[in-house]
């Protein structure tokens, strides 16, 4: 069996006191790529899909440093440093929590880190926090006023928060 190859004549375009000449095209044969190239992308399509979505996995490491349960029992305020790798500042984060939970990813509550006002790092890292329960269902979180804060929940939940700088 013979093969016939069909091409296409196109033309160049004219420059000015040149003649047109007709380029022969490629065959769509060969546009389709080469016979392992296509088994070759599906098999590999789905590793690098992987690798892209492996990228997006949460590298950050959370380390308790204080919990104060409620008055009640019920909840517990986690403070905690937050290490997210060289990049990036190592933040202080509070979380409110029921109890017998740890914290995973980042503070539901507040966060904050040093910043560009220079806040003094403590032992741990990051910025001074500290949370006192004034009550079952309020909590008072005292913070470093030189720290940038990037996160303060008034409420969480059935729980109220307020908050006061400190010069440190």
């Amino acid at each position: 069996m013979s093969r016939v190859r069909r091409t296409t004549r196109l033309a160049a375009p004219a420059k000015s006191g040149s003649r047109v000449v007709p380029i022969t095209a490629v065959s769509s044969r060969s546009l389709r790529g080469n016979r392992y190239l296509v088994p070759m992308v599906r098999r590999l399509a789905p590793l690098a899909a992987i690798a892209l979505l492996g990228g997006c996995a949460d590298v950050c490491q959370n380390t308790a440093i204080s919990s104060s349960a409620s008055p009640d029992g019920h909840r517990q305020a986690v403070v905690f440093l937050r290490d997210c790798g060289a990049t990036t500042d190592f933040s202080t984060q509070v979380s409110i929590l029921r109890n017998a939970r740890s914290t995973t990813g980042g503070g539901n509550l507040f966060v904050a880190d040093g910043g560009s006002a220079s806040a003094e790092p403590t032992a741990h890292g990051g910025p001074w926090v500290e949370v006192i329960w004034q009550g079952p269902r309020r909590l008072l979180v005292r913070y470093d006023s030189m720290a940038e804060v990037y996160k303060q929940q008034d409420q969480m939940a059935d729980v109220t928060v307020t908050y006061e700088p400190v010069r440190r």
